[in-house]
């Protein structure tokens, strides 16, 4: 007899080491964050979940939950989830490898003729699942292959993507207020990690010595600083970053931190 998907399993959910949270149900939803904000402000709701874009013309996907349960740890997924099988295949790559190089030379020769300093560039890579998956399924997986068990999923239906998740995982925190703190902890520049050892331990060496990566890592810093600074008391930024890991990858990270001057600074 197959074991039963858990009544318990969660439409939003968020799992960091500090503590996590996860919920169910929707009593009311938002497209629009600054209503969403005024409801927090205005305490006439507990709790907002869900995920905002980067296009800020775009709509949120905010969710006013029915139930909360909140963890002091990182989720530990059900064994339900943990005894599921996850089979998928890389389908492309967009752009291709030729198009993603050609798109590095262009911006570097920008970058050496102009003022502009950094440039992002990023590839989606194209999985396909075998199959019908549950998101939840995805998320556990992600949670117990993380480092730190981190993940999360919110359901999208909020912003017109009915029955759409977006589930994740990073040890990334772009900011963070508890009380009148507000934190952050932003991760840029990457070195892989290698199987062996001593070559694990020279790429990370590596890593926190490179001019480039530590000049990549700077600009978070500086960017964090101009934004947050003016808002509070006081303000800690270090001036070198931590060598942090994933069980994939080696980060250049810095703890930022600071007191607020309004502690009703949403």
């Amino acid at each position: 007899m197959c074991a039963q998907r858990p009544s318990t399993a969660p439409d939003f959910l968020l799992s960091r080491t500090t503590g996590s949270v996860r919920t169910q149900g929707s009593a009311q939803t938002y497209t629009d964050v600054d209503k969403a904000i005024d409801d927090i402000e205005a305490q006439r709701v507990e709790m907002v979940v869900g995920a905002l874009p980067f296009d800020l013309d775009k709509p949120s996907a905010l969710t006013v939950p029915k139930t909360i349960v909140r963890e002091p740890a990182a989720l530990e997924p059900p064994t339900y989830f943990r005894q599921q099988n996850l089979t998928s295949e890389i389908t492309g790559f967009d752009p291709d490898m030729h198009e993603h190089l050609r798109r590095v030379e262009a911006a570097v020769a920008t970058i050496n003729a102009s003022r502009l300093e950094k440039v992002v560039l990023a590839r989606a890579v194209d999985i396909e699942f075998n199959g019908p998956v549950d998101p939840m399924l995805v998320a556990a997986r992600l949670i117990d292959l993380s480092n730190h068990h981190d993940g999360f999923a919110a359901d999208l239906t909020p912003a017109g993507y009915d029955g759409t998740m977006l589930v994740g995982a990073s040890p990334e925190v772009l900011v963070k207020k508890r009380g009148n703190v507000v934190s952050a902890y932003p991760l840029a520049g990457s070195a892989a990690r290698s199987a062996d050892a001593e070559e694990d331990r020279l790429a990370g060496e590596r890593l926190l010595t490179s001019d480039k990566d530590l000049r990549e890592h700077a600009f978070v810093v500086e960017h964090l600083t101009e934004i947050l600074a003016p808002m509070c008391d006081t303000f800690y930024a270090p001036n070198t970053p931590q060598l942090v890991h994933t069980n994939e990858m080696w980060h250049l990270g810095t703890p930022i931190s600071g007191t607020l001057k309004k502690p009703t600074t949403a």
